[in-house]
């Protein structure tokens, strides 16, 4: 090889080297500018924590927008680049979580992948309707209206939990329940189900020697007793009263029943109101509605089972919500002039 062309190879080594060089610095200024990056909020000492929902079916993308418009990270990219060379993009779970402000990358990553989030408490009133329940669900969870009622009212849901009616009313147990974050419909849903069937078993326990009314009528029952009475004391004194009715053939005139059937709350029903064409009516019809109007408590559900002995009729609520109660309708009325009289005496 003659000199040219030594100092030709000699100077392409040199590039080489040089470009080698030149590409290992670089690679360490990357790394560790990552590294800083990774670590960022590490040396910030903020102890400030806040709820951070990342909804389901959320995408890598979606996920570190979500973080750093919170502030949780400094920076999406790499938060995206640290989760993939950790193998977690595809890992990160929706949920509710519980972060601090500027956590380092590695912790955020993590805490996401494990699924470590906050459980949903939810307190379902005793006495409240499919359509009262539906706003929590949907606040807590998203859930839309359209597959709230379609799965309230699916067939095979009723068939298998053995439900005597259109829908699941009266079958949500009303409690309180923590869930976890990406709980679907269709899991809280059975959580609700399956609470009224142990409660239901430990009443039917309770009262075996006495029992002779079949489940559905039972909790038609209950659902009336819940939405009439305001004190526990009370709910075995009206079931007596209902079921006295039933027996002599009376229909129930239970006020509960046509405001169901008005589909709207009304403090005072009108005469109008009380001749509306709806078979939950049980002013105009009688017997027990089709179904229940409510999601009765424990409380409602052991009334029904096991209601007081009396002989009594008919009650009045007074303005505290204690009902006033009577075997015959000339004492009834009585009652109801007291519950007048009381009334007017406040307003002067």
């Amino acid at each position: 090889m003659n000199i040219r062309g030594k100092e030709y190879m000699t100077s392409m080594l040199l590039k080489r080297l040089l470009f080698l060089k030149g590409f290992l610095i670089m690679r360490k200024l990357i790394l560790f500018s990552i590294f800083m990056i990774f670590l960022a909020g590490c040396g910030k000492k903020n102890t400030t924590y806040i709820y951070v929902t990342i909804p389901r079916g959320a995408n890598l993308d979606k996920i570190a927008a979500i973080l750093k418009k919170n502030r949780i990270i400094t920076n999406e990219t790499t938060f995206k680049i640290m989760a993939k060379l950790q193998h977690k993009d595809k890992k990160l779970k929706s949920g509710i979580y519980k972060l601090k402000k500027f956590s380092s990358t590695k912790d955020v990553i993590n805490i996401l992948s494990e699924g470590k989030s906050e459980n949903i408490k939810i307190t379902i009133p005793e006495g409240f309707t499919l359509e009262q329940i539906y706003p929590i669900l949907k606040s807590k969870f998203g859930i839309s209206k359209t597959d709230y009622t379609n799965y309230t009212h699916d067939r095979t849901i009723l068939k298998h939990y053995r439900i005597h009616g259109s829908s699941l009313e009266g079958y949500m147990f009303p409690d309180t329940y923590l869930f976890n974050a990406s709980a679907t419909l269709d899991e809280i849903v059975k959580i609700f189900l399956n609470r009224f069937n142990d409660v239901f078993a430990e009443e039917s326990i309770k009262h075996w020697h006495i029992l002779r009314r079949p489940r559905y009528k039972i909790i038609i029952m209950a659902s009336l007793i819940q939405a009439e009475a305001r004190y526990k004391s009370e709910m075995p004194l009206i079931a007596s009263v209902y079921y006295n009715r039933l027996r002599k053939g009376y229909r129930l005139e239970c006020d509960p029943t046509v405001i169901y059937a008005l589909g709207k709350h009304k403090n005072r029903l009108t005469y109008k109101d009380l001749k509306i064409d709806s078979p939950y009516n049980t002013y105009k019809y009688y017997g027990l509605p089709p179904g229940p109007i409510c999601n009765p408590g424990r409380d409602a559900i052991d009334a029904a089972m096991s209601p007081a002995r009396t002989k009594y009729l008919y009650f009045v609520a007074d303005i505290n919500g204690h009902h006033l109660f009577a075997k015959s309708l000339k004492e009834h009325n009585k009652n109801i002039r007291i519950v007048k009289r009381h009334k007017k005496s406040l307003r002067k």
